[in-house]
């Protein structure tokens, strides 16, 4: 039997740039996994919709119209916000975002005077509450 005998071939040397751009990638990567550890431990179990097709066909576009009711879209929409567990910020934005006609243009005109969504509900509500007469309601129904 033979054996040939072969030598360790020398391994390069690697440059000493080498080691501390790993040690850097390293550090980084051991920070950003501490910091979604931390973000998964510390936060509550709340989960944001922030939104969706379904959610979005969920909210109604509301007109403001004559015989549109205001408290009861706004009861509706208190309902779709509470089960996506919008903020009322997102609330507010996603309100504003299904006006159309006359509730709109409020929205434009004077509307966007209200940046908090109690204070920005109660003034939609106190623009569309009045009461219509029994000659406006039977117009109103005669057009159907």
């Amino acid at each position: 039997m033979q054996f040939e005998v072969l030598k360790n071939p020398e391994l390069p040397q690697p440059s000493s740039q080498i080691y501390p751009n790993i040690a850097a990638v390293l550090t980084t990567l051991m920070e950003s996994q501490k910091q979604l550890l931390d973000g998964q431990i510390n936060s509550p179990n709340v989960i944001q919709i922030t939104s969706t097709k379904s959610m979005a066909n969920s909210v109604q576009i509301f007109q403001g119209n004559l015989m549109d009711n205001a408290s009861e879209s706004i009861k509706e929409f208190d309902m779709i916000s509470i089960l996506a567990n919008w903020t009322n910020e997102l609330k507010l934005t996603n309100a504003i975002s299904s006006l159309a006609g006359s509730v709109k243009n409020w929205q434009i005109t004077q509307g966007y005077r209200y940046n908090v969504w109690n204070e920005w509900r109660a003034a939609l509500a106190s623009k569309l509450k009045r009461r219509i007469t029994m000659q406006e309601f039977l117009a109103h129904e005669s057009d159907r």
